[in-house]
């Protein structure tokens, strides 16, 4: 059997022929769920003439067996299986890493199938630290790290097939090891190596999400000055660390906060003393980062004369590190006190970075913020909070009242000193966001899914747009994302050519925060009503906006025109250009769109237009007769029936 196995292996990775490929595919996936595969596989293992790709599928293979098919096993051969895959992780310590972590995934899956007594006194954690113990520290370091990383990211997977009750037994046998765990990472730290290290924060991390910040075996003193913690604030200096120990302190943000009410737990406060300033000290860092980029992308020589010389990737750390502390402790934050005001600042540079994967990491915490301002942000359910400032940890912190809760009902007066607090901070971020939604240059170049993925960019920006209009309030959130209009308009009065996609941009923000225009007559929202019908029909894509625009604002047209803000000869031009964006194959779905809610918001109004309805509704008529008799219909036709055109009516 072992020899059919090595054929079918050799016929997957090197046969010239698809259909035999296929045929040992399947064969091997049939043979992975036989009771002969267990002996196979740890045999081949075993092997020490065995091919790397025999080596991997076979401990994959033991892996797969382990999670759903232990009950195939006798219980007299379950210790027996267990000794081998540690022998089999010894002898691999040095070799493939793949290999080496779907052994240890095995023996994970095996502590959640295996009682806690069959490991003997102090469970599965001094198990493998005594078994260990005799290795030497080269090989067995690798497999003891890569080991106490993967026991509580597997504490709750479904892949492993037990029964739920047990799969939480587990999870809590875990928990009560926590001491433990800490205890022998600590003590790896002592080992030379960088990557040595880094393993230790990597399974420092996995130990604190499964804690879920509930019984932690120390409290936030013991912590703050534990090595563990020491490490991960030190890796935020070091680049080969660096990603590890912000997963790290990531995860010791959290613990320091309420998992239920989101408060700040009093007993964590020294060790958000240390935690907080290590993390907005990575301030400059990040501005850097910045700095480098955006002269990138406007062709310009960079800077080289700064200290720091960060990648990508970690200025995307540094962001979600500044974003993690943001919506940790955004009800603090929402205090509205001025120590506050440096994580803001953080979020706000995050917000400002050219890339558009790191500046969307902020969007969260504005979305959380901006509902912590709202009046029902401060029901009992949701008004816990403890009143500590953030900044300057070491004085400022000692001195706030901590364990007290926010009042179960802010007052009203309150609420809009906080709104007050923070208007400048969202209206710097609506200026910083507004133009990322312009449609580039090359767009027509760009594949289906970059398309795509613009397209979701652009509605998450909208979202934190609607956000943050939600906070400065509609007039003042219209007058900043008009701004560039009226650049616009003095670049074309100038003689500079007319750019649609800065038009575009403009109005696409305008749409998004339409929710909050409850107030009729807003002047500026009029004058862009206005202009509309102005705008050059020939862009597609720029007319498709501005029918959206109508059908968004059309029942607060309404009702301006119903105050007498307004007057119906602005409805029947609007008519008109909707009528004439139909003809537009890129605008014409929204058109139609747009005609339908005009018509269900404005119809009181519509009484002057009669002639273009009907007009409208004559040439629904013929293109009714017209697809009987096997015509083609004219495009802006297609999409309204003779229903729709009555309903308009």
């Amino acid at each position: 059997m072992a020899d059919h196995l090595l054929s079918a292996l050799h016929a997957l990775y090197h046969h010239e022929d698809n259909r035999v490929k296929d045929e040992a595919d399947r064969w091997l996936e049939q043979w992975q769920q036989t009771v002969e595969a267990w002996s196979i596989s740890d045999a081949v293992l075993h092997d020490t003439n065995s091919i790397l790709e025999a080596q991997y599928f076979c401990a994959q293979t033991l892996r797969t067996k382990v999670q759903r098919d232990f009950d195939e096993l006798p219980d007299h051969a379950i210790d027996g299986l267990r000794d081998s895959l540690l022998t089999l992780l010894i002898k691999y310590s040095k070799g493939a890493p793949p290999v080496r972590t779907q052994l240890c995934l095995a023996l994970a899956a095996m502590s959640v199938h295996v009682p806690a007594h069959r490991w003997g006194s102090g469970g599965v954690i001094t198990w493998l630290a005594n078994k260990l113990n005799s290795v030497p520290a080269d090989t067995a370091l690798p497999c003891l790290l890569e080991l106490l990383t993967v026991l509580p990211q597997e504490a709750n997977s479904t892949k492993i097939a037990v029964r739920p009750e047990r799969r939480r037994q587990h999870a809590q046998e875990l928990k009560l090891s926590l001491g433990q765990a800490f205890e022998v990472l600590s003590s790896c730290l002592s080992q030379p190596g960088s990557r040595i290290r880094e393993q230790v924060l990597e399974a420092f991390g996995s130990w604190l999400r499964l804690s879920g910040g509930t019984g932690l075996p120390l409290d936030g003193a013991a912590l703050s000055q534990h090595p563990l913690v020491t490490a991960a604030l030190e890796g935020l200096k070091s680049s080969e660390m660096f990603h590890a120990a912000v997963d790290a302190v990531c995860e010791l943000v959290w613990v320091t906060v309420d998992p239920e009410s989101g408060a700040l737990q009093p007993s964590m406060m020294p060790l958000i003393q240390v935690v907080v300033p290590a993390v907005m000290g990575l301030r400059p860092r990040f501005s850097v980062a910045s700095r480098r980029l955006q002269a990138e992308h406007d062709g310009k020589e960079q800077d080289t004369s700064d200290e720091f010389d960060d990648d990508e990737d970690t200025a995307k750390g540094m962001a979600r590190l500044f974003a993690e502390v943001g919506e940790a402790y955004i009800m603090l934050v929402a205090s509205a006190v001025p120590e506050t005001r440096l994580p803001v600042e953080a979020m706000l540079e995050v917000a400002g970075y050219p890339d558009f994967t790191i500046c969307s990491i902020s969007f969260n915490f504005w979305s959380k913020l901006a509902r912590q301002l709202r009046p029902t942000a401060f029901s009992p359910s949701r008004s816990s909070s403890m009143m500590v400032p953030v900044q300057d940890m070491a004085s400022n912190i000692e001195s706030a009242p901590a364990g007290e809760d926010l009042p179960m009902d802010v007052s009203q007066a309150e609420l809009s000193r906080r709104r007050e607090f923070f208007q400048p901070a969202f209206e710097k971020l609506i200026t910083l966001i507004r133009g990322r939604v312009r449609y580039p240059e090359a767009w027509g170049s760009w594949s289906k899914e970059a398309h795509h993925e613009f397209k979701r960019q652009r509605h998450d920006i909208a979202d934190t747009l609607d956000d943050a209009a939600g906070v400065v309030g509609f007039g003042r959130c219209l007058q900043l994302l008009l701004e560039p209009l009226h650049q616009l308009s003095a670049a074309v009065s100038a003689g500079a050519p007319f750019d649609w996609r800065s038009a575009e941009a403009a109005l696409f923000c305008v749409r998004s925060v339409s929710r909050h225009a409850t107030e009729p007559g807003d002047a500026s929202m009029l004058a862009v009503l206005r202009a509309l019908p102005d705008l050059p029909a020939r862009e597609g894509q720029l007319q498709q906006t501005v029918c959206y625009v109508v059908g968004q604002y059309s029942n607060w047209l309404s009702n301006t025109i119903r105050s007498g803000l307004a007057d119906v000869q602005l409805l029947q031009r609007l008519l008109q250009a909707l009528v004439q964006a139909l003809e537009v194959p890129a605008s014409t779905p929204a058109a139609a769109h747009a005609l339908s809610d005009l018509s269900a918001r404005c119809g009181e109004h519509l009484g002057s237009c009669m002639d273009a309805l009907l007009e409208l509704y004559n040439s629904s008529l013929q293109a009714g007769v017209g697809l009987q008799l096997g015509l083609q219909a004219p495009q802006q036709l297609r999409v309204l029936v003779e229903e729709d055109v009555q309903q308009i009516m």
